[in-house]
């Protein structure tokens, strides 16, 4: 365990929580590492306000968090994987028949050049050979048959590669990590819903969604998609979000996006 987590666990989380604005159950779970109380977003987010207000490190309680989201990923991945369509066994009774029909029109040429029969047995034989060829000329609809079962279980298999590469898709993440009390304004640019709110803690976007913010300072931390960004801005910012893209813009082009209004 770090010393830095030692620090932590002997500030004890009312404290904390007068200091950072982080939540005090939220702090009481990072203390006894309960990671099942927030996603994995906060979880970042509560780590850099920590390390930032206590100018300490804390790589040791950052990784067992991440190793507990991404076991829960693996989890998901082997529940999704059940659905797969199992591969089919390949179908070899074309070859078993093919081999029987070889075998027996050899016998059959071995017994006549070999022995002479009576009338009765060559009639029989005819009779046989009949059979054979009628059989014979099944065979390609039993090839064809076997040629589309594998067709299918070609197209299966691709199917199945390509929901696994799906599942390794990264997930799309957006949050907001005040220094400060922050006043925030959001705008869902597809719907041109505005909202606004002031925060102390992190704020989480829905990251499949574009967004236009207008911050009313930028003394911040952004976690894009896992990554963090830091800022230290006396003044307004804005920020465009398109297609899992950020973007820091001006009040021109905030207007532009904005249907010409500054908010």
């Amino acid at each position: 365990m770090s010393e830095g987590f030692e620090k932590l666990k002997s500030i004890g989380a009312q404290k904390i929580h007068e200091k950072t604005h982080i939540a005090k159950h939220h702090v009481q779970a990072l203390l006894h590492e309960s990671f099942d109380e927030m996603t994995k977003v906060q979880f970042i987010g509560f780590i850099s306000i920590l390390e930032r207000e206590y100018t300490f490190r804390l790589p040791d309680l950052r990784e067992r968090g991440l190793e507990h989201f991404k076991g829960l990923s693996k989890s998901f991945e082997e529940e999704s994987q059940v659905f797969f369509t199992p591969k089919k066994k390949k179908n070899n009774t074309f070859l078993y028949i093919l081999l029987a029909l070889i075998l027996l029109i050899s016998g059959i040429i071995y017994n006549n050049l070999n022995h002479e029969k009576s009338l009765d047995e060559q009639n029989a034989t005819y009779e046989e050979l009949q059979i054979q060829e009628k059989e014979i000329e099944e065979i390609p609809e039993i090839f064809e048959e076997n040629n589309t079962t594998n067709e299918l279980i070609n197209i299966q298999e691709s199917n199945a590669t390509q929901e696994t590469q799906e599942l390794v898709v990264l997930e799309k993440s957006l949050v907001i990590v005040p220094r400060t009390r922050l006043w925030i304004g959001y705008i869902n640019t597809n719907t041109h819903q505005k909202y606004q709110k002031t925060i102390t803690e992190p704020l989480e976007f829905d990251g499949e969604k574009d967004w236009l913010l207008y911050l009313g300072h930028g003394n911040i931390e952004i976690v894009l998609h896992g990554e963090t960004i830091g800022y230290k801005k006396a003044d307004n910012m804005r920020f465009s979000y398109q297609d899992g893209e950020l973007k820091e813009i001006d009040l021109q082009e905030f207007k532009s996006l904005n249907r010409g209004n500054k908010w």
